[in-house]
């Protein structure tokens, strides 16, 4: 067995083995690659036929323990991969192909001094990366409202924005609530919203420095992601209640980086290979948009 970094060659291989692991339509995967594949790096198990039986994808990020001023300014950043896409093929699993890929990538990175990062899709992954030194750290909040709750407000309007506004937005929004973090760079961000738009969804920045990435499901709103200036429930109801207006819906879920709500509760979505804590603050935001 070898293990080695993919070439683009890989990709169809790679294509077969993510279909097999998740079940996603190849359109979508075909997407993936083509906008992601030069960007990040993916180490593969092969067989003694060459043919790839494992594969993680780490995607460049950083995690900030959130005393950073502006991102990528102040050293307090760790060099940082997010894990996506890990998987083995069926007639591997169980046989220690996985172990050996995850093993190697884990001490590698170790020795280097970079951190690492995931988001473990169930219980039993959980358990199964704990045996790796990964920690649960950080997540998003999370929940629902319904439009007699918000309170629009005509000095807050929401305008469509590039990945360019949004990245700068986001770090500025991160770095004034000084709290744990984790960040892309901006092609991770300009992932993120060619993503949501190929879901159907738009980036919308707002005039007090907000930013959102929605998706409108008749007069619902699926808010994938909502970084507030304020800290309050003010701030919340204004937000949520214009982009309500923007779009003429009745009701909103929506994920974002502080509970500012009671009705917001918190859902442990981050694991990583270092600390994220900052004044006793010991949940990091990462709402990576990756589900």
């Amino acid at each position: 067995m070898e293990m080695r970094l993919a070439r683009r060659e890989d990709i169809p291989a790679l294509s077969l083995l993510w279909q097999e692991c998740f079940g996603d339509g190849r359109a979508y995967i075909d997407f993936f690659y083509r906008e992601r594949f030069d960007s990040i790096c993916v180490p593969i198990l092969t067989d003694d036929a060459g043919k790839t039986v494992a594969m993680v994808h780490m995607l460049p990020c950083t995690l900030d323990n959130g005393e950073s001023d502006t991102y990528g300014k102040t050293g307090h950043g760790t060099n940082a991969y997010y894990l996506y896409a890990v998987g083995a093929s069926r007639a591997w699993r169980g046989k220690g192909a996985m172990r050996t890929l995850l093993t190697t990538i884990v001490n590698e990175c170790e020795r280097k001094s970079v951190a690492l990062a995931l988001s473990p899709v169930n219980e039993r992954l959980i358990s199964y990366y704990e045996s790796y030194g990964f920690r649960m750290t950080g997540g998003y909040y999370h929940g629902f409202f319904d439009r007699s709750e918000l309170e629009g407000t005509a000095d807050l309007t929401w305008q469509a924005c590039d990945a360019t506004e949004y990245f700068s937005l986001r770090a500025a929004a991160m770095a004034g609530l000084a709290a744990p973090h984790m960040l892309f760079p901006i092609e991770g961000v300009t992932y993120a919203l060619r993503e949501n738009a190929y879901f159907g969804g738009c980036a919308l920045c707002s005039s007090a420095g907000d930013g959102a990435l929605v998706q409108q499901e008749g007069a619902h709103l699926v808010v994938r992601e909502l970084f507030l200036r304020g800290e309050d429930f003010s701030a919340l109801r204004a937000g949520l209640g214009a982009l309500l207006d923007r779009f003429d819906a009745k009701s909103c879920e929506v994920r974002t980086n502080l509970a500012f709500s009671p009705k917001l509760q918190r859902v442990n979505a981050l694991m990583t290979s270092v600390p994220m804590d900052f004044h006793g603050q010991s949940f990091a935001y990462a709402n990576l948009l990756l589900d």
